[in-house]
């Protein structure tokens, strides 16, 4: 039957490139016309070239197959110009008998099954085939016979060898640090072959800030070796983001202004890793200082090590000095856990009666999972993390502490132009008694917009930050503000209700993106006054 197809083919071949005449398909059926026939099987009557009317010929004789004509006739008339296809009778279903040890199938001798759904049937078995490590298997259908109208045939599976992925070789950013690949993406070269499982890993690289993948991963497969192709470039991700806000001053009524520089830098030594410096000044005579690093997958292995610095004045009553260290576990794709060093002194330079000098000493237990979609628009982002931890607190007296502090953050895409933002952050500090230089810090543009920057001192707090963003351009983005939180502060024993409402809108320019928001934030029950109102100004530049 092969030798036959291929002295088709040749005097095909042959005949149209002596000629250089059209080659013409016809179909002949007693019950449709060849006009209809076409139509059906979605194709032409005349071709220009061979390889035109081989591809046209293979399609059709696939279609007869998945619609039961299996004993369709080809033949080469009139000069070799002619290809004449004769459907033949059709099948509705067919019964398959089983002649190899290799199925793992859901019957064991045979099957019938209705000949439209032939195709799929075979397909599923290949499907496993491959999920098992066997990606080059085939399935073929033997000794087909037609006996008073029933149809039969012999399903064979020819098993080749089971496959491991034996190279992952990256094209387009050569220096991409592997260590992702292995415990970010969970490649393994040690694990059998699956296409599903690895393209569901492979995904997972689009979630990498710094990297695109420019096509899908391509597979070649060789005699003894399996070689994964992965096309990946590098982003420059580097950030500064700066902003000022804009306020009146309760006591002087004059304007006062806020002020933050960020700067993250990130797989600048093609490591993956990520450098921060954080400066901010909120007008008030109130410092924050910031120094971050973090290593990923520190000697090729799962662990991540983050070190941090933070230095916060406050004017002229105290100064806290902090310097924390992470380890970080890589425990799933999206999960990581990780438990937390932290030392923390403080100075106080004016005496009040709520604040002390102390140190102090905390270790914590964290997890985070994390799960990003990139879109050019509206990426969607879930993510939690919590911490939780002692600390032991040392001043004239030792104190024992508990704190606890959780993040949570989703986006709703409602449209591919529309998104529902929800943020919320809770923190629990638990102490027999408590310094007013020790508490939890919010407010701003980041944690409660509508109030200055870190005005709100509390021992609990819990906050909501809600957005509905509406694309109008892909240069422009307006948001609605509305943000909600809870405060207690167990040295004044007072608890606060506030929210903020607001708009914003995020503007894409040639320096950078630059967002505004503007929010009016006051206690519940307290009527809004305008004085209130905060405009934050953010441009994020990258580079």
């Amino acid at each position: 039957m092969k030798l036959n197809l291929i002295i088709f083919y040749a005097t095909l071949l042959i005949g149209s490139s002596l000629f250089g005449q059209k080659i013409h398909l016809q179909i002949v059926d007693s019950e449709k016309t060849e006009k209809d026939l076409l139509k059906t099987f979605g194709l032409k009557a005349e071709f220009d070239s061979f390889s035109e009317a081989q591809e046209s010929l293979n399609r059709l004789k696939d279609s007869l197959y998945k619609e039961g004509y299996f004993q369709h006739i080809v033949s080469l008339t009139k000069n070799n110009q002619l290809i004449k296809v004769t459907p033949g009778n059709r099948s509705d279903s067919i019964t398959l008998y089983i002649k190899d040890k290799n199925l793992q199938l859901d019957f064991t001798k045979k099957k019938s099954l209705v000949t439209t759904k032939l195709p799929a049937f075979l397909q599923n078995i290949t499907k496993k085939e491959t999920d098992a490590g066997h990606p080059l298997s085939t399935t073929s259908l033997k000794n087909i016979r037609l006996d008073n109208n029933k149809l039969t045939a012999e399903l064979h599976l020819e098993r080749k060898q089971q496959r491991k992925v034996s190279n992952f070789l990256i094209k387009g950013y050569p220096k991409f640090p592997k260590s992702f690949l292995k415990h970010y993406a969970r490649l393994d070269t040690t694990k059998t072959f699956n296409r599903s499982e690895i393209q569901k890993k492979t995904d997972n690289l689009n979630n990498l800030l710094f990297t695109t993948q420019t096509k899908p991963p391509e597979i070649l497969f060789t005699k003894d070796s399996t070689n994964l192709y992965l096309y990946i470039e590098k982003n420059n991700i580097n950030q500064f983001e700066g902003f000022i806000g804009f306020a009146s001053d309760e006591e002087t009524n004059k304007l006062r202004i806020d002020g933050v520089i960020d700067l993250q830098l990130t797989n600048n030594f093609n490591y993956g890793e990520s450098l921060g410096f954080y400066y901010k000044s909120n007008g008030d005579n109130q410092q924050i200082l910031e120094l971050s690093a973090r290593l990923p997958y520190l000697f090729k292995s799962p662990i991540s090590l983050s070190a941090n610095f933070n230095l916060f004045r406050q004017d002229s009553l105290f100064s806290n000095t902090s310097q924390s260290l992470s380890a970080e576990f890589q425990a799933a794709q999206n999960l990581s856990i990780n438990t937390t060093y932290n030392h923390t002194s403080s100075n106080v330079t004016t005496s009040t009666p709520d604040s002390n000098p102390f140190t102090k000493n905390s270790l914590s237990l964290g997890l985070t999972y994390t799960n990003r979609k990139n879109y050019i628009l509206l990426p969607q982002i879930t993510q939690f993390k919590i911490d939780i931890g002692g600390a032991r607190r040392i001043d004239q007296n030792t104190n024992s502490q508990f704190f606890t502090t959780i993040e949570a953050l989703k986006t709703f895409t409602i449209s591919s132009k529309q998104q529902l933002y929800l943020e919320s952050n809770t923190s629990i500090l638990n102490s027999e008694d408590y310094y007013e230089n020790e508490l939890f810090r919010f407010g701003g543009i980041k944690t409660l917009r509508g109030f200055k920057e870190n005005s709100i001192f509390s021992s609990t707090y819990s906050t909501l930050l809600t957005e509905f963003r509406q694309v109008l351009t892909n240069g422009l983005t307006i948001n609605s503000i509305f943000d909600l939180a809870y405060s207690k502060n167990h040295i004044n024993n007072s608890e606060n209700h506030l929210y903020s409402i607001g708009l914003g809108a995020s503007i894409v320019t040639q320096s950078g993106t630059l967002k505004l928001n503007f929010a009016n934030g006051t206690t519940l029950g307290n009527t809004p006054k305008f004085s209130n109102t905060i405009l934050h100004l953010t441009l994020l530049t990258q580079f």
